[in-house]
């Protein structure tokens, strides 16, 4: 998995009750989404998916605590091998605050009232773009986006390459990069997995 997507089934975050969007989302569990709310406010959103990380969230452009704006610029700062899809959804119609949304990394944003059926069709084209563009794991194109994918992580993190445990910290990352489960158990698998690779 490369930026936080998971390939298997697509995990969605509505951070509403979205009223008759997420009471009826459970008729299309059988399309390959697995769902969960929380509270309409940005921190719980970004507390939830510290926790759990989702592949979509589904968020409104107003929010206690931190609006969507907040939590796109957050999310970029959280973890660089994270990067979920977010759908904005808005009663605010217009082209300057749309485009500072897409500019921010929101993926859509989509004006109120949104019925269940577009939601799921916007939900369904991140899916099949996100699976067309998987990559093998032998190919030279990932590696070379997973090679960026570390450097940029190592950059942000402000690292030099002379520090003592730097080649952990890549190792840590690039394992990351190619098996995302070690980022919900480091203590427990992602540590000793560098471990036994240093003989430590």
């Amino acid at each position: 998995m490369l930026g936080g997507f998971r390939m298997s089934e697509l995990s969605v975050l509505f951070a509403d009750e979205f009223d008759v969007v997420s009471k009826r989302f459970c008729e299309y569990k059988r399309l390959g989404f697995s769902y969960r709310t929380c509270e309409k406010d940005g921190s719980v959103v970004l507390e939830e998916i510290a926790k759990n990380p989702a592949d979509v969230l589904v968020v409104d452009f107003f929010m206690k605590s931190i609006d969507a704006l907040g939590v796109l610029e957050r999310i970029r700062t959280m973890n660089p091998l994270y990067s979920p899809a977010v759908i904005v959804l808005s009663s605010v119609d217009s082209l300057a605050v749309r485009n500072e949304f897409y500019n921010k990394g929101a993926y859509f944003y989509l004006k109120k009232p949104v019925t269940t059926e577009l939601l799921i069709s916007k939900i369904n084209e991140i899916k099949s773009v996100r699976e067309n563009n998987k990559l093998k794991p032998n190919s030279q194109r990932y590696f070379e986006e997973s090679e960026a994918i570390i450097t940029q992580a190592i950059q942000q993190i402000c690292m030099p390459a002379h520090v003592k445990g730097y080649n952990y910290v890549r190792h840590a990352i690039k394992l990351c990069v190619e098996s995302p489960a070690y980022v919900n158990a480091i203590t427990k698998q992602l540590y000793p997995a560098i471990a036994q690779s240093y003989a430590v």
